[in-house]
This record gives structure tokens, C-alpha cells and sequence, in this order.
């Protein structure tokens, strides 16, 4: 055999070897890969039908893939009752919502306005009815509060629902439906004050805050974690004393037998909501609703920062 026809066999035959361990390369990769993940069966992650409830979702889902699980987004559940009915039938594992909305719509309490109460209370008979554990709530609470702009706050030196009540005479309120009806006794209750304004004007929800804006009117209501309120000429009042409104603190829940099978991820979750303040949560809300970013990008970015 001449030199040239063997080196053409040792060629082929390196080439051979090489394509053999690559195939030995790849399937141990996978086995590797297969091995690092934790859950057979993705945890299913649901939301309800807004901005904020994208973002908890997409958190809790990047935490735990970030931690070697595997997750499913489930969005646009719909209201707590749709919520609570995924969770029992087991269509979904894992989900964010307030404190409130357990004690009341699930529940079937009157409303309270104890924040502990409301927590401890939904946490023990969520876990007694449904075997539904609610982890540690958050101080992301999206419930109500009044806002005006910033520079007429500071000509008025008001910072502090105290401070409004002495004011409401002279100032626009912007309502929509029937909130000040609806909420004006409790004010009244812990404010003092008569919460009559020098003229009150109706508006279309989604307009109370170019109305403010704009100077149609004074002040309005917002939900508190808004994204709106990261705009520098807008400031809430602040509630310098409690009970004024129904608590509406976020808190993950997930299914018992999840936890029972993959209790780490309590952990997991609990951390992510201790680190993720109500600051944040507007911040992330603006980038979302207001400056129209994908909410995943969004949440993905600051989980990466928060946690590197």
C-alpha cells in the first residue's frame, strides 16, 4: 500500500474518532443538563390580567429557574376567583395576590382593616380549606391613598393625609365612580375633618392623573403602587396614621403538596419578595405601563441586578 492511500485512511479514520466523541460529548451534556434541574414537571406560575401581576409573575417564574427548576407562565387568569379555582384544580402551583382578597372574596369575612389580622388569619384557613400556603407577606401593598402635584403640595406645606384634611375646602378632588362615597366615613373616622372639597368633578378612572396634571383638578386617588407615582411632579400623602383602608399586601401562595415535594422553594420565593420593596415595585410598574417595556424584560433586569 503506498504512503499516500495510508495516510488517507488515517484521515478518515481520526475523523472517525473525533465524530465519536462528540457524540459521547453531547449525550453526556444532556444527561448533565438533565440532571441539574430539579422538577420533572414545571411549577406553574398564574397571574391575573394586569401589569403588576405580569411582573410577580415573571419573578417568581426567573427565581426559580435561576435556582434549577423549571417554571410555566400562566397569565391573564382573570379575577380571585378564577385565580383560587386554577389553584384548586391544580391548573396552576404558584400565584401572587393580596392580603385582602384572601379574607375577603375567598374567605368570606367582613372587611378588616387590621393588616396582621388579615394575614394571619387568611394564612391559617388558606392552609386548613385548600392546603394553599401563603408565604411571607410582602410590604408591597396596593391598596389606596390620595395624590397631588408636587408643587402644590409644597406651596400648601402638605405631606401627610393629616395635613390634606385642613385643606379640602380649598382644593379640587378629581373622583371617579363613587370612591369619596365609598370611602369618605373612614376617612372621617381617622383623619378628622369633613372631606369636602371646594368642588368635586367626575372623571373616567383612567384620567385621574392627567386631570391633576393638567390643573382641572387637585387631588385624586391612586393605587399605591402605581406606576404613575414615579413621576417626579407627583407625590402621595402620606398615611401618618393606620387603618384607613383595607390592606391589600401582596403575598405569594402556592399549593401544599409543591412545597411538600420542593420546600426550598419557599425560601426562594420569600427571599425574592423580602428584597423587591414598594419603591421598586412602582419603578418596575412605570417601565412596564408608562414607558411600555416588555414587563419579562423588566422583571428578568432587576432580578439579575438585585440578585448577582
Amino acid at each position: 500500500m503506498n504512503k499516500g492511500v495510508k495516510r488517507f485512511i488515517s484521515i478518515i479514520l481520526v475523523i472517525a474518532m473525533m465524530g465519536a466523541l462528540t457524540g459521547c460529548g453531547s449525550k453526556s451534556g444532556g444527561e448533565s443538563e438533565k440532571s441539574e434541574t430539579k422538577n420533572e414537571e414545571a411549577v406553574k406560575i398564574g397571574a391575573r390580567d394586569w401589569v403588576e401581576q405580569y411582573i410577580f409573575m415573571e419573578l417568581m417564574a426567573y427565581a426559580l429557574e435561576k435556582n434549577g427548576y423549571k417554571a410555566e407562565r400562566v397569565p391573564d387568569i382573570g379575577g380571585t376567583d378564577l385565580l383560587q379555582n386554577a389553584m384548586e384544580k391544580g391548573d396552576i402551583d404558584m400565584a401572587c395576590n393580596y392580603s385582602s382578597s384572601f379574607y375577603t372574596s375567598i374567605l368570606g369575612h367582613d372587611p378588616s382593616f387590621d393588616k396582621a389580622e388579615v394575614y394571619d388569619v387568611s394564612k391559617k384557613e388558606m392552609k386548613e380549606k385548600y392546603n394553599i400556603i401563603l408565604l411571607n407577606q410582602s410590604d408591597i401593598d396596593n391598596s389606596y391613598g390620595l395624590f397631588m402635584l408636587k408643587s402644590k403640595a409644597d406651596e400648601m406645606n402638605i405631606k401627610t393625609m393629616s395635613d390634606l384634611v385642613q385643606h379640602t375646602h380649598e382644593l379640587v378632588f378629581a373622583n371617579h365612580g363613587g370612591w369619596m362615597d365609598g370611602n369618605k366615613e373612614r376617612l372621617i373616622e381617622i383623619y378628622g375633618g369633613d372631606f369636602e372639597w371646594k368642588d368635586e368633578k367626575q372623571f373616567d378612572i383612567s384620567l385621574r392623573y392627567s386631570s391633576v396634571k393638567n390643573g382641572e383638578a387637585d387631588v385624586s386617588t391612586a393605587y399605591t403602587t402605581d406606576g404613575e407615582l414615579n413621576d417626579e411632579e407627583i407625590v402621595m400623602m402620606e398615611e401618618d396614621k393606620e387603618g384607613a383602608y383595607e390592606p391589600y399586601f401582596a403575598i405569594p401562595f402556592v399549593r401544599g403538596e409543591i412545597l411538600d415535594e420542593y420546600p426550598e422553594i419557599e425560601d426562594i420565593i420569600n427571599e425574592l419578595f423580602e428584597k423587591l420593596t414598594p419603591e421598586e415595585m412602582i419603578k418596575l410598574n412605570s417601565r412596564a405601563s408608562i414607558d411600555k417595556e416588555d414587563y419579562d424584560v423588566v422583571a428578568q433586569e432587576w432580578y439579575d441586578e438585585t440578585f448577582k
